[in-house]
C-alpha cells in the first residue's frame, strides 16, 4: 500500500515527518503509523496505490490527523468534504507565497464554516503545532473582515505563517476594519511574531484614535514610534498617557523631554507605586532602543537624556521608591547623575540638601546594589537607619556598609555604631541583626579596628569568619564536577544555543546525543608489524541526569586533569529545585535569566534543613547580589557557597567565570581566594563566597553559642 502525491507541503510533514514524506511517496509503513491503514483507506473510498491531486491528499492529512489524536474519522461523503476544506483552508495557510486574494479565501473558506466546526479545525492544528492556542478560541466568533484576518494570523502562526497578530486584531480597533487591516499589513515587516509588541501597538493606535489620529499612514507612524521609544509594558503606555503624554504630538525630536515631563507628573500624582512605575518605562524605553528596527539609533541615548532631563527629586524618588523593577544598569545611570549634580562628585553633601523623606529608601537602595561610596559619604545622614536597619530584613547586605563605616567613619560615627552593634550581640540566638553585628565588628577588627581596651577584649572573642573552604573531596567523589544552569528567559548570548557554542568553543562536547568518535587502536599486520589507525566508534547519547526533562536539557562534557567537568544547561521550570541542589552528583547551580526569575531556580524554602555538603550557588543575573543577601535567601540557602553579581549579568561574563571556578575544583584548590578570580570581583562586580555577607547564615552558626563576658561592664 502507497500513495503518491505531487508535492510535499508543510501540513503533510508535520503529519507524517519530513523523512517519511522526503520522496514524495507514502509507504505502507508509513501510513499505518498515522493509524491510515488499508481498511481505513478503504473506508475513506481510496484504492491501493492511489495518486492523490492536492484536494485529495487534503482529506488524506485531514483523516490523519484525527485518528493520531484519537477522534472519530469521517464516514460520509458531507463529512469526508468537510475535513477537505477545512484541511484545504490550512494549506493554504501553510504556503510560503500567498497573495492577499488566496488569504481572503482562506479566511471566507474558514468563516463560512459553522463555528463549532472552525473551532474543531483550530483544535486538530494546534495540537499538533501548538500548545497554548486553547485560550484563544474566542476569536473565532469575529465574522467580520477583521474577524477573518485575526483568525488568518492566528491559525498561520501556529504552522508558522507570518506574525501572531491576535492581540492587536482580536479586539475592537477605533477605526473601520479595512483602515485595520492596512495598518496590519504595514506592521508585519516590522514586528515579526513578537505579540508584545502588537499588544503595545494596539494600545497606542487606540490612544492615537482617541487623540484624533484615524489616517492609515499617520496611525502606522504613530504605532511605530511608540514601538521604537516606549516600553513594552503596555501600563507603562497607560501612565503615560494618564499623566498627560499626548501621543499624537510625540515626534523624535520631543520624544525625550515629553517622556520625562509625563514621568514626573506621574510621580508627583502617585508618590506611592509612581517610582516603580516611572522605573518601568525608563528600563522599557534602553529595551527597545537596543533592538531591531532601531539598532544603531543612538545607543542608550534615549534612557540618558530621560534621566538627565528628570529633576533631583525625581531622580531620587526613582531610587528610593524601587521595589524590585530597577535594572541595574538604570540604577547605575541614575547614580551617575546623582555623581554629576553633585558639587565635586560629593553625593553625600549634596543628599544633605535633598528631601530627607527619602533617605531611608536610598540607604534600602545603596545597600541592594552594594553602592559603599554614597553612604559613606552620607556618613552621620544614615548612622541612625543603620542601626535600624542591622536588625531588619535589609541586614544581610548592610553588613559591608557597616564594617565600612567601622573602619573609615568620623570619631562619632564609629562610636554610634559600636555601641548599637554590641547591643544587638545580647540579642535571642538566630537573630539576623545578631550575626551581621558580629560579621561586620569582627570584618572590623580583622582590618585593624579599635575601639578602646574593654570592647577590644570582647570584639576579639567574637569567632573568626569562616573560611570559603570548598569542599574538593566531596565534589570529585565521583569523578566529576557538575554544573547545573538553569534559563528562565532567553537574553543575549544567555540562550541554550549561545551557551552551548561557548562551551563547546572551548572544548566541550554534547553527550545527550549520539555522535561518532575517532579512537586511535594498533593494528597487527603479521611479521611483527604494527600500525596505529583511527577507528570510528559510534557513542550513544547519555541519558539527561537529575530528573530534568530530555527535550529541555542539554549536557556538555570536557576532561580537565582527569576530572570531567559536567554541564548542564537546562530550561526546565518544573523540576523541584531543591531536589535537584540536595543531589550528592550536583556541585554547582546557577541562575541564568533576569532578576525577577530568580525564586524560579531558588524558591523560597520554609522549614529549611542543612545540606549534606556545600554546593556554589550562582546567581548570574543582574544584581542578583540583592536577592542572595536577603534575610529569606540567607535562611534557605546561606549555608552554600554563595556567588553573587552586584552589576549588570551577561554571558561574556558569566560563562568564563562558572568554567574557571569548575577548573578550580578540578584542581583540587580548598580555598575560594585561590581561584583567581579577582578579575571578575574588581572588574565585573561579582561578589564571591569569601566576602562576609555572602557567609551570614555560616556565621550566625557559628555565634549560636557566643556570649558576651558578663564579668566585663560595657
Amino acid at each position: 500500500m502507497r500513495i503518491t502525491f505531487s508535492n510535499a507541503t508543510p501540513l503533510l510533514k508535520a503529519t507524517f515527518g519530513d523523512a517519511a514524506v522526503s520522496d514524495n511517496v507514502l509507504d505502507e509503513q508509513e501510513l499505518s503509523a498515522s493509524g491510515l491503514d488499508d481498511k481505513t483507506l478503504k473506508e475513506l473510498g481510496y484504492s491501493k496505490d492511489a495518486t492523490l491531486d492536492k484536494n485529495a491528499l487534503a482529506r488524506v492529512v485531514g483523516a490523519a490527523v484525527q485518528r493520531k489524536h484519537g477522534l472519530p474519522i469521517a464516514k460520509t461523503q458531507s463529512e469526508r468534504q468537510l475535513n477537505a476544506d477545512i484541511m484545504q483552508a490550512l494549506e493554504w495557510l501553510a504556503g510560503d507565497q500567498l497573495s492577499e486574494a488566496e488569504i481572503v479565501d482562506a479566511a471566507k473558506t474558514l468563516l463560512a464554516l459553522p463555528l463549532e466546526q472552525r473551532r474543531r479545525a483550530y483544535t486538530l492544528l494546534h495540537r499538533d503545532f501548538s500548545d497554548d492556542a486553547t485560550r484563544r478560541y474566542w476569536l473565532m466568533g469575529h465574522d467580520t473582515y477583521q474577524g477573518a484576518i485575526a483568525i488568518i494570523c492566528e491559525l498561520s502562526t501556529v504552522v508558522g505563517f507570518k506574525p501572531s497578530a491576535y492581540l492587536f486584531f482580536g479586539r475592537s480597533m477605533p477605526s473601520d476594519p479595512q483602515m485595520s487591516a492596512q495598518l496590519l499589513k504595514s506592521l508585519i515587516p516590522s514586528f515579526g511574531n513578537d505579540e508584545a509588541r502588537y499588544s503595545l501597538a494596539e494600545d497606542s493606535a487606540r490612544q492615537l484614535a482617541a487623540e484624533g489620529v484615524t489616517d492609515p499612514k499617520a496611525l502606522r507612524d504613530g504605532v511605530l514610534l511608540c514601538d521604537r521609544f516606549l516600553t513594552r509594558d503596555t501600563h507603562s503606555l497607560g501612565y503615560l498617557t494618564h499623566a498627560g503624554l499626548k501621543l499624537s504630538t510625540l515626534t523624535k525630536d520631543n520624544f525625550v523631554a515629553e517622556v520625562a515631563k509625563a514621568i514626573a507628573a506621574h510621580l508627583a500624582h502617585d508618590p506611592s507605586w509612581g517610582p516603580v512605575e516611572s522605573v518601568r518605562i525608563v528600563n522599557g524605553v534602553h529595551d527597545l532602543q537596543g533592538q531591531a528596527p532601531v539598532a544603531g539609533s543612538g545607543g542608550d541615548s534615549h534612557r540618558e537624556g530621560i534621566i538627565k532631563a528628570l529633576g533631583d527629586r525625581e531622580i531620587l524618588a526613582m531610587m528610593a521608591g524601587d521595589r524590585g523593577e530597577m535594572y541595574n544598569s538604570t540604577y547605575r545611570k541614575l547614580y551617575a547623575e546623582c555623581v554629576r549634580r553633585a558639587p565635586e562628585g560629593d553625593v553625600g553633601a549634596w543628599l544633605r540638601t535633598q528631601d530627607p523623606t527619602l533617605m531611608r529608601g536610598l540607604l534600602a537602595s545603596f545597600a541592594r546594589f552594594r553602592q559603599l561610596d554614597a553612604v559613606m559619604q552620607g556618613g552621620d545622614l544614615f548612622v541612625d537607619m543603620l542601626i535600624t536597619g542591622a536588625s531588619g530584613s535589609d541586614a544581610p547586605r548592610l553588613a559591608p556598609v557597616l564594617s565600612e563605616m567601622l573602619v573609615k567613619g568620623t570619631p562619632e560615627v564609629r562610636e554610634k555604631l559600636r555601641k548599637a552593634l554590641f547591643d544587638l550581640l545580647d540579642l535571642d540566638v538566630g537573630a539576623p541583626g545578631r550575626a551581621t553585628a558580629g560579621l561586620a565588628l569582627r570584618a572590623a577588627y580583622d582590618r585593624g579596628a579599635s575601639f578602646g581596651e574593654d570592647y577590644d577584649l570582647y570584639g576579639k572573642r567574637l569567632p573568626a569568619i569562616p573560611k570559603a573552604t570548598v569542599p574538593v573531596d566531596e565534589m570529585l567523589a565521583d569523578g566529576a564536577v557538575t554544573t547545573v544552569q538553569f534559563l528562565t528567559t532567553n537574553q543575549g548570548g544567555a540562550d541554550p544555543k549561545g551557551m552551548a557554542n561557548y562551551y563547546i568553543a572551548h572544548g566541550f562536547v554534547e553527550t545527550t546525543v549520539a555522535r561518532k568518535v575517532g579512537r586511535v587502536v594498533e593494528k597487527d599486520l603479521g611479521n611483527g608489524v604494527m600500525i596505529s589507525m583511527v577507528e570510528s566508534v559510534d557513542v550513544p547519547a547519555a541519558k539527561v541526569p537529575f530528573g530534568l526533562n530530555p527535550k529541555q536539557t542539554k549536557v556538555f562534557e570536557k576532561v580537565v586533569n582527569g576530572v570531567t567537568l559536567r554541564m548542564v544547561i537546562t530550561t526546565d521550570m518544573t523540576r523541584d529545585r531543591k531536589a535537584v541542589i540536595d543531589d550528592p552528583g550536583v556541585d554547582m547551580v546557577t541562575h541564568r535569566g533576569h532578576l525577577y526569575d530568580f525564586d524560579k531556580t531558588f524558591p523560597a524554602i520554609d522549614n529549611p534543613t542543612r545540606s549534606k555538603r556545600r554546593k556554589f550557588l550562582f546567581g548570574g543575573s543582574c544584581s542578583s547580589y540583592s536577592d542572595m543577601t536577603s534575610e529569606g535567601f540567607q535562611r534557605s540557602y546561606g549555608e552554600h557557597l554563595l556567588f553573587s553579581d552586584s552589576d549588570t549579568g551577561q554571558a561574556a561574563v558569566n560563562n568564563p567565570f562558572i568554567l574557571d571556578v569548575m577548573k578550580g575544583v578540578a584542581a583540587g584548590k580548598r580555598q575560594i581566594s585561590s581561584y583567581g578570580l579577582e578579575r571578575y570581583v574588581d572588574k565585573h562586580g561579582i561578589v564571591l563566597a569569601d566576602a562576609p555577607e555572602m557567609q551570614l547564615e555560616a556565621y550566625a552558626y557559628t555565634l549560636r553559642d557566643f556570649v558576651l563576658d558578663p564579668s566585663k561592664n560595657r
